[in-house]
């Protein structure tokens, strides 16, 4: 262990602030696209966290925010189109192979919107039995962070990210994604002030 036993790890928890200009890493810009949760807890350097592009650039959140804050219907805002052209592409998305999954998926996600709505806030992995561990977010929202701190949106937890700041939410719970090695000294730092 390079940086010991504080230092970043795989499926963290971490809770950070989030808002409409939370900076989003496009796939593109990722060292490894393909595995975005892999990427969990990794320190690398680089200038990963300067390729960052507005969060309305995601097209899934741009859909929800479409949705819950312009009350537009799920139809309306493109995503069935866009959900069907990696359907046909891949043969599936999330599990979804048909415009009849996504529609049960999109009516499942303004349930989930209700009960968020409700609770004033997004439950974590533990609180929701869903982790492996105590302190764990398994497959939480990826939230990168940067070489100054701030938190990067990794694209994976679209719907519950535009979600949180759909309703005003502004501190969630998140996966830890990587982290620039730049960072690493506050990072470390923090942690030893918690203790």
């Amino acid at each position: 262990m390079l940086y010991g036993k504080d230092a970043p790890r795989h499926s963290q928890r971490i809770y950070v602030r989030v808002s409409e200009k939370t900076p989003y890493l496009p796939p593109e810009a990722t060292p490894h696209p393909n595995q975005l949760r892999r990427l969990s807890g990794m320190i690398i350097g680089g200038d990963w966290d300067l390729q960052t592009k507005a969060l309305l650039s995601c097209p899934r959140v741009h859909y929800c925010f479409l949705h819950w804050k312009e009350g537009l219907a799920w139809k309306d805002t493109g995503c069935y189109e866009y959900l069907l052209g990696i359907i046909h592409n891949r043969g599936r998305i999330d599990g979804l192979r048909s415009l009849d999954d996504i529609k049960i998926r999109y009516c499942r996600l303004d349930e989930l919107y209700k009960k968020v709505k409700k609770d004033g806030r997004l439950l974590n992995a533990h609180e929701l039995g869903k982790a492996r561990g105590r302190n764990l977010e398994n497959k939480g929202i990826l939230i990168h962070i940067g070489r100054k701190g701030e938190p990067i949106f990794g694209g994976s937890g679209c719907h519950r990210i535009a979600m949180a700041i759909s309703l005003g939410i502004q501190k969630i719970p998140a996966k830890l994604g990587m982290v620039h090695i730049e960072y690493i000294p506050k990072w470390l730092a923090q942690v030893k002030k918690q203790v």
